[in-house]
């Protein structure tokens, strides 16, 4: 029993290890807890974080999760966004896949599911009645997450 749980962590400390080395994010307890800020004001459409007009029509956002290179919030306030570039070409959807694991492991208890889209596949993940959706941009190197109510 002790070895399988050992099996377990050393599996996860190398999916997290991989995230660490495409985006330089590591998925813990920081970032874990940062998430679960942002998805707290999900209810109060992210006022909270709202900075300047951005010229999209939306708003920048005063803060951002840990290692993203740009995080704002859509102009009708329902969505908080980030991406993350990654530090070389890779599979994005690998490392789309390694983020939405670290959100799950995050929110254990919530739903995880990989969907299939003729404009590209993407996770979400669905919990407190939150949805976390995932995915990956090949053609920027990079992923991006979006939070928002569940619908």
């Amino acid at each position: 029993m002790a070895s399988t749980m050992m099996k377990v962590f050393k599996l996860i400390a190398l999916s997290l290890a991989s995230l660490q080395i495409a985006t330089g994010v590591a998925i813990g307890e920081e970032f874990c807890a940062s998430l679960t800020r942002v998805a707290n004001e999900t209810y109060k459409n992210f006022r909270i974080f709202r900075g300047a007009d951005d010229e999209l029509g939306g708003y920048t956002s005063k803060v951002t999760l840990p290692g993203a290179t740009q995080c704002y919030i859509d102009q009708d306030d329902s969505s908080f966004n980030c991406t993350w570039q990654l530090n070389f070409s890779d599979d994005t959807e690998s490392q789309a896949k390694t983020f939405a694991e670290g959100i799950r492991d995050c929110y254990p208890k919530g739903t995880f599911q990989y969907h299939l889209s003729n404009t590209g596949n993407y996770f979400t993940h669905r919990f407190n009645g939150v949805e976390f959706y995932i995915k990956s941009d090949p053609k920027r190197n990079r992923v991006r997450i979006a939070i928002e109510q569940d619908k």
